[in-house]
């Protein structure tokens, strides 16, 4: 399944009034194609980043399959130390014959950090083919109001 990563940098703008603005820019795209087994946990690296599939849900006669993606940020000498940014839900299905099939779904999420700032957007799958995906009532609010709603 094709992953595309887009992490954030953060840039320090100084105003003419001495005021620093801070922003955050995405830096260029990054994609990766995971292959992985149906049934079991699979653990994949790439640089700074730890993607773990855990399936949850794979029924082989409608060939639907239901994973969650967790994500972790590794840090230090030989990537020992990791942080877990998040993780979330992808439903799709799964076409092709014989052992190799090609996942057929799209989820995609933004992770914040504390100061709801962005860390990075992962897209998994790949959007069908005349329908734009559908963009969630938590994705239009923003991270600093859903996180206030009760």
């Amino acid at each position: 399944m094709p992953l595309r990563i887009t992490e954030f940098k953060k840039f320090l703008i100084k105003q003419t009034t001495g005021d620093l603005i801070h922003s955050y820019r995405p830096l260029p795209q990054q994609q990766i194609i995971l292959r992985s087994r149906v049934d079991t946990v699979n653990n994949f690296y790439f640089r700074n980043w730890h993607f773990e599939i855990i399936p949850i849900t794979w029924k082989k006669t409608t060939k639907s399959y239901k994973i969650k993606l967790r994500i972790s940020k590794t840090f230090g000498d030989g990537n020992e130390l990791e942080e877990s940014i998040g993780s979330f839900l992808i439903q799709g299905y799964l076409k092709g014959k014989g052992k190799h099939l090609d996942f057929h779904g799209y989820a995609t999420k933004t992770f914040y950090d504390k100061k709801t700032n962005p860390v990075a957007t992962f897209s998994v799958g790949k959007p069908e083919k005349g329908k734009r995906p559908k963009v969630g009532r938590r994705d239009r609010l923003g991270p600093e109001k859903e996180r206030f709603q009760y």
